[in-house]
């Protein structure tokens, strides 16, 4: 039995060798046409500490370094569709259907990259087919997250003008007060000690209302535009003129699987004709059928024709086979 395995594959070897022939020059093919050169376009970005960040301890997590926190901010507006289709719209990118928005999102996340460099720079850089359009990715990239980052802060300033006008009312409200007591107020004695209570609580009051009023009129001061310029462009974005190198790895990555497989199917075909094979090819498959009797085996001469025959060759062998069938009980 151990045999017939082999001449099953030398019987259908040209049929298995089809899925080689089929498989692997397509396979070829699309390590020959299918990477395209990718263009990379970079920009750097200059970030400021917020305006009206106050001094935060190191050990907070909330805060790593202004080029961390904004390189976070943008990868997280990434994950936004409004977002994205806002850039790929700025991008010339057609987002008049759902399909056509879904394809820009795909577009802008795919390509895109942000990290921090330092502590103010991020790295905004965007991998496209074209130059022309991995640069225009770019640059709509770093305007629509310096328009996302001066409305925000625009908005933080106008919350913290609402806060201080609001703590420099109620500070000023306490002041009266205070001092409102500290004049109704009558000593009963020269050493009296809640006078002296009266004036600390003016004094404090005082400095409550001074302090306010400085943060509000700080607030008030970085409302105008130039308090929102937190995010400045320093390196506008790039017209790449070279490709990216291909990797060696991209280029093997379809014959590698076109190998495998054409082997899985070649196998496969393999395994179907031995299993459907019912031809007698050996001596074992005439021992498996009922009712009839093996009295021996000729070997196959079809490959010896140009060896000599020994004398009397063919009388040897039909001695050989009746001494054969004279043990046979």
């Amino acid at each position: 039995m151990a045999m017939k395995p082999l001449i099953v594959a030398a019987r259908y070897k040209y049929l298995l060798l089809v899925p080689f022939l089929v498989i692997m020059p397509i396979a070829i093919g699309l390590m020959l046409i299918a990477p395209q050169p990718k263009f990379t376009s970079s920009a750097k970005v200059w970030v400021n500490p917020p305006a009206l960040l106050p001094s935060i301890p190191s050990s907070d997590p909330a805060y790593v370094s202004p080029a961390q926190n904004r390189a976070n901010d943008l990868n997280e507006l990434l994950a936004t569709d409004s977002f994205s289709i806002g850039v790929a719209q700025r991008a010339g990118l057609a987002v008049d259907t759902q399909q056509a928005k879904d394809a820009a999102v795909i577009k802008v996340r795919t390509g895109t990259s942000v990290f921090a460099e330092g502590r103010h720079l991020v790295d905004v850089l965007h991998t496209d087919s074209s130059p022309t359009a991995a640069m225009k990715m770019t640059e709509a990239l770093v305007g629509s997250f310096t328009d996302e980052v001066q409305a925000q802060t625009k908005k933080e300033i106008e919350q913290a003008v609402s806060f201080y006008t609001k703590q420099r009312q109620d500070n000023q409200s306490k002041l009266d007060e205070a001092q409102l007591a500290q004049q109704s107020y009558r000593p009963t004695s020269p050493t009296d000690s809640h006078i002296t209570e009266l004036a600390a609580a003016v004094t404090a009051a005082q400095l409550s209302v001074s302090t306010s009023a400085k943060a509000l009129a700080d607030a008030q001061q970085l409302s105008g535009s130039a308090g929102t310029q937190t995010v400045t462009t320093r390196d506008a974005p790039s017209l790449p003129t070279a490709a990216e190198p291909r990797k060696k790895t991209s280029l093997l990555i379809f014959p590698v699987v076109g190998l495998f497989l054409a082997i899985s199917l070649s196998a496969g075909l393999y395994g179907l004709l031995l299993r459907t094979d019912n031809n007698i090819r050996v001596a074992e498959d005439l021992q498996a059928l009922p009712g009839l009797l093996l009295l021996g085996t000729v070997p196959d001469v079809a490959k010896m024709k140009r060896r000599r025959w020994p004398r009397h060759f063919y009388r040897l062998a039909l001695t050989s086979l009746g001494s054969t069938a004279q043990h046979v009980p």
